[in-house]
């Protein structure tokens, strides 16, 4: 038996000087073209914000999506991990964070 997913969804604003996606949900193997259709829409943004607070987890696709974003553009990726832990670590475990800028909070990620 598989167990309950957590929803999952990706909202989308845009502005001259960024963008910020917020998903909510798992980011997995099922969800990633979702997500990557999201980063793709922000594709030319000269920074883009991905606000994983409402996310508890991401697994490789969903790492391995944000690193191909992040060599594919010249725009600055923010990462917003809020207080989930889980994400944090698994950034921290796979080595994104010494490659993609984390943020407590969307506030402090418009800094970047």
């Amino acid at each position: 038996m598989e167990p309950p997913r957590n929803p999952f969804s990706v909202e989308h604003q845009a502005d001259a000087s960024q963008h910020t996606i917020a998903v909510t949900g798992d980011i997995d193997i099922f969800t990633t073209p979702d997500f990557s259709a999201a980063l793709e829409r922000a594709n030319g943004a000269p920074r883009v914000i991905v606000d994983l607070s409402g996310c508890a987890y991401i697994d490789s696709t969903g790492i391995s999506t944000l690193f191909r974003w992040q060599q594919s553009t010249e725009g600055k990726l923010c990462l917003v991990v809020g207080q989930h832990g889980n994400i944090r670590r698994i950034l921290e475990v796979s080595g994104a964070h010494k490659f993609i800028a984390i943020f407590p909070s969307v506030a402090a990620a418009k800094t970047c």
